[in-house]
């Protein structure tokens, strides 16, 4: 039997270990059939399987992975239908996932924690592809300027592709304390904004030619749409909805092959009450299970022949202090009535925005800043949209808040 590579998020590793692997190669050649998605933002809750898309992304398009093509790819869909930008990029990617700030000063850490994650990317980048650039500047936007203007003076066959995973995670850890150190990031003299621009304006020269990026929340790209308003987002469009994450039909191909046929109606109906029941597009009528929480549950399930005792995983660290904390940024007592409502009626109207962060800020903001993180989903309403809880395992989120 294949095992499960529970928690892993690299896509070499998984398919050279022939590990269980959903095949999302399909959504290469969606992302390529237009030309405005060359330019992508994807968002999804936590340990949704970002890392693991980028990491295929990135095997898929980097020059250097070119021999290793059929090794990564065979019996994928992509090995049969591959596109013309198959290992046509120097892949530079940067993965903000780990990033983590402690301190009392979260704005100024903060900062210093971006530059360093930065800096650290394109030296990467630079070994990775025995490239004879130097690097010096002391800021992350100085710092990616100054090296694509001497990428570019190279002159070299490919151009750059761009990958962000967990783009807004440092601006998440701000999040945990004062909205007013997230709105010095992302105004217009602020690094993170300055960083994005740099890229847009490559883009825009053609230095860098694809970007893709991963993130949980709308908030930092809200932010940032006058200083980056080249991407487009695809977590709200239907024919998206289970880039990252697995649908209904993908779990039950999972059950086959690893649970005995008489327990697999039984396995998946405890799977679809507890991890189940994100909808994230009003014009999709298939919702979309947790990735990592199933593969969660089937490794324990295997190992013990029943379900796992607790059914969340500790790595998640959900609970209700992390409500607690959206609804006590701006505005607390109109979020407690929206909070409590959510859990009396299990449903609330309202419909997705742009959040925002001053004195316009909403209801509204509220259930779209909890709709990004997983904890409320688009209900089948049919005259106006309506959230809800998700599944089981979020509805205790709400109990223990």
């Amino acid at each position: 039997m294949r095992q499960i590579p529970y928690g892993e998020g690299n896509f070499e590793k998984i398919r050279k270990n022939n590990n269980i692997y959903i095949d999302k190669t399909m959504y290469i050649e969606k992302l390529e059939q237009s030309p405005d998605r060359s330019k992508t933002i994807y968002l999804r809750p936590r340990r949704f399987g970002k890392t693991l898309f980028t990491s295929m992304l990135e095997c898929y398009y980097s020059v250097d992975m070119e021999d290793k093509f059929e090794e990564l790819f065979k019996g994928l869909y992509i090995y049969n239908h591959p596109t013309e930008n198959k290992n046509n990029y120097y892949v530079l990617k940067f993965n903000f996932s780990g990033m983590t700030i402690a301190g009392e000063n979260v704005a100024e850490e903060g900062k210093n924690v971006f530059f360093k994650s930065v800096k650290n990317s394109i030296e990467k980048f630079i070994a990775k592809y025995k490239l004879e650039i130097n690097i010096e500047e002391d800021n992350a936007a100085d710092l990616l300027n100054s090296f694509l203007v001497k990428f570019e003076a190279l002159e070299l066959k490919h151009k750059i592709y761009i990958i962000v995973d967990e783009y807004d995670n440092f601006t998440n850890a701000i999040l945990k304390g004062d909205a007013k150190d997230f709105l010095d990031l992302v105004n217009r003299n602020g690094y993170v904004r300055a960083f994005y621009e740099i890229i847009k304006m490559k883009l825009e020269e053609g230095v860098v030619d694809r970007f893709f990026a991963t993130g949980v929340m709308p908030v930092t790209l809200d932010n940032l749409t006058s200083g980056f308003n080249i991407a487009t987002n695809l977590s709200t469009d239907f024919e998206f909805t289970s880039m990252i994450g697995f649908s209904h039909e993908e779990v039950k191909k999972l059950l086959e092959e690893l649970i005995p046929q008489e327990k697999q109606e039984e396995v998946y109906e405890d799977l679809e009450k507890n991890y189940d029941g994100y909808r994230f597009s009003l014009k999709s009528k298939e919702k979309t299970f947790n990735s990592t929480l199933v593969l969660y549950y089937l490794k324990n399930y295997i190992r013990l022949n029943e379900p796992p005792e607790k059914l969340l995983d500790m790595n998640m660290n959900l609970n209700g202090e992390k409500v607690k904390r959206i609804a006590e940024l701006v505005k607390k007592e109109n979020n407690y009535k929206a909070i409590e409502e959510i859990i009396l009626k299990n449903k609330i109207s309202g419909e997705l925005k742009g959040v925002v962060f001053n004195e316009e800020y909403e209801r509204n903001d509220l259930l779209t800043m909890m709709f990004y993180l997983g904890y409320l989903t688009i209900a089948e309403e049919e005259n106006k949209t309506m959230f809800t809880i998700p599944n089981y395992i979020t509805r205790t989120v709400f109990a223990d808040y």
